[in-house]
């Protein structure tokens, strides 16, 4: 069984990329869409919970990848993103009762 988790994964880095493309070339209408549809993506994504071993690494790594490069998030996980802040507060909880059993 495929986690769903890695497309969603794929989506969101897909718009991000997008996203800096925009900006860097100064597109800011552009840029704004994106960054519309990067912010749903990310919350769609931290409001689902990996399925898989491999889905939970997955995620992990797309999370630190994330704040990463987004170093203007500070305080909680996904603090500054409105649409995703609250789901983001239990996704590693969420990460960690699917690792529990394995």
């Amino acid at each position: 069984m495929t986690d769903p988790i890695f497309a969603e994964i794929e989506t969101h880095r897909r718009l991000e990329t997008e996203y800096d493309t925009a900006i860097y070339a100064g597109d800011s209408e552009r840029a704004r869409e994106l960054g519309n549809l990067e912010n749903e993506q990310l919350a769609k994504l931290v409001a689902m919970t990996p399925t898989t071993v491999a889905g939970c690494a997955a995620m992990l790594r797309h999370v630190q990848w994330f704040l990463e490069t987004n170093s203007d998030s500070s305080g909680g996980l996904f603090d500054g993103w409105p649409d995703a802040e609250e789901q983001g507060a239990t996704l590693l909880g969420r990460i960690a009762d699917t690792l529990a059993p394995a």
